[in-house]
């Protein structure tokens, strides 16, 4: 039986596989397992469903489990009510070969939602500066549109740098800021001139903290 022609046309496929995918926003579990399912039944249907399932991600860790040869857990806090807290950082054992799989399916990645501190996996400090290297300080997600991310300390703010892109028209911060502190206000100074300089297409920029700190 020869294969009819919309199986052979990617955009139409696509659109069929959209009704397993997300609306615009974040519900990145939603339809994963039915498009999950839908690449490995053909050929056909591999490379939308994959674009589509790393369409929307609500961690970073995902992307670089895809370079096992680097990416290693080096931390289990204790439990707690929700699980455990899970820390991984890379250690510098990048294989080309990864590398270049994992900036593949980077380039799929449009929504990042990393504003919930209840998120159960962390990376290191170190990992994020790592990462900026490792990109020559050009975008890890070159296609982002959106991004939401939460700081729980000032030095966690440096740690959005290498997902910036000049792509991103949505950003969404959170900030665990109590009271007026110095250190907070000279960090958010800071990411604003970064954020400025680099996410040149922004439409919508949503500070949240629990009390007014702006930069003054």
């Amino acid at each position: 039986m020869n294969t009819h022609s919309a199986l052979t046309n990617f955009d139409i496929i696509s659109l069929i596989l959209r009704h397993y995918d997300v609306p615009d926003g974040y519900a990145p579990h939603v339809g994963q397992v039915s498009l999950a399912r839908a690449a490995r039944v053909c050929v056909a249907f591999y490379e939308p469903a994959i674009r589509l399932l790393w369409r929307c991600l609500s961690n970073i860790v995902p992307l670089l489990s895809l370079l096992p040869s680097s990416l290693m857990k080096v931390r289990e806090d204790e439990e707690d009510k929700v699980g455990k807290y899970v820390t991984y950082m890379l250690n510098g054992n990048i294989v080309p070969e990864e590398w270049e799989y994992m900036q593949r399916r980077a380039e799929y990645v449009q929504y990042l939602d990393y504003s919930t501190h209840q998120d159960r996996t962390r990376l290191t400090p170190p990992t994020w500066i790592y990462l900026t290297h490792l990109t020559h300080s050009q975008p890890l997600l070159p296609n982002l549109r959106s991004l939401s991310f939460y700081f729980s300390s000032p030095l966690s703010t440096t740690m959005v740098r290498p997902l910036l892109s000049p792509t991103i028209t949505d950003l969404d911060i959170y900030c665990d800021v109590e009271g007026d502190n110095d250190e907070w206000i000279c960090s958010l100074r800071v990411l604003f001139h970064v954020v400025s300089s680099v996410a040149t297409h922004l439409t919508s920029f949503e500070l949240r903290v629990p009390r007014v700190v702006l930069p003054h």
